[in-house]
């Protein structure tokens, strides 16, 4: 089972690592936690039009599913640890639609490519300059103020051009203001957003719960 799982993860690297990007989200993407990494589970999902398979690392999520005649429908190598998931996406008749990066919280992310049926290359977005402030200049940022430990989210919000990150931090203690379940804890959330036209920075914190593993 170990030789098959770190097979899959060296042929992703040469497939994903040919794809034209920044080079911080090559990094991201190949950050591993040393930790976790022996540690994984596998899944396996089917219903009568679409399979599953997914590969838990603590590190890695690869997640392929087709249909039950063998078409692809969609595959992913999520980095959980590094934030960063390459995606493929293809048309109902298995021809390959559109492949790049994005962040884990689903943020499109460097350059993208939109392939037509017929296979030709239709467009291609480079999303740093849509955003105008790129992912990789924002993470920067956010790294210099320590906010991107392992439990890490970075998002765009298009409407309000925003760049938003979120790092959360899981605790077992239950403070008395919160009436929660036995299994439940509470794990707190700080962040900033970065609104990219007028280089503003906003901070902000919150509260939320979780079940621990």
């Amino acid at each position: 089972m170990k030789q098959s799982f770190y097979l899959l993860i060296i042929l992703a690297f040469v497939s994903f690592n040919s794809f034209e990007t920044n080079d911080c989200i090559q990094t991201l993407f190949k950050r591993v936690d040393p930790i976790y990494k022996d540690k994984y589970k596998k899944t396996i999902t089917e219903n009568k039009s679409i399979i599953s398979h997914s590969i838990d690392s603590s590190s890695y999520m690869i997640l392929r599913k087709w249909t039950s005649s063998g078409v692809p429908v969609l595959e992913s190598i999520s980095n959980i640890y590094g934030g960063i998931c390459f995606r493929k996406e293809y048309y109902n008749n298995g021809i390959l639609k559109a492949i790049g990066y994005r962040t884990i919280n689903s943020t499109p992310i460097g350059i993208w490519k939109f392939y037509s049926e017929e296979k030709h290359l239709d467009s291609t977005i480079n999303y740093d300059k849509i955003y105008k402030v790129s992912f990789c200049e924002f993470y920067a940022i956010c790294e210099n103020r320590g906010l991107t430990t392992k439990s890490y989210g970075i998002s765009f919000d298009n409407e309000k051009r925003k760049w938003i990150i979120e790092n959360w931090i899981h605790t077992q203690e239950i403070p008395v203001k919160f009436e929660i379940s036995k299994k439940e804890r509470i794990a707190y959330c700080t962040g900033i957003k970065l609104q990219v036209d007028s280089m503003k920075f906003e901070d902000f914190k919150k509260v939320g719960f979780y079940i621990p593993n």
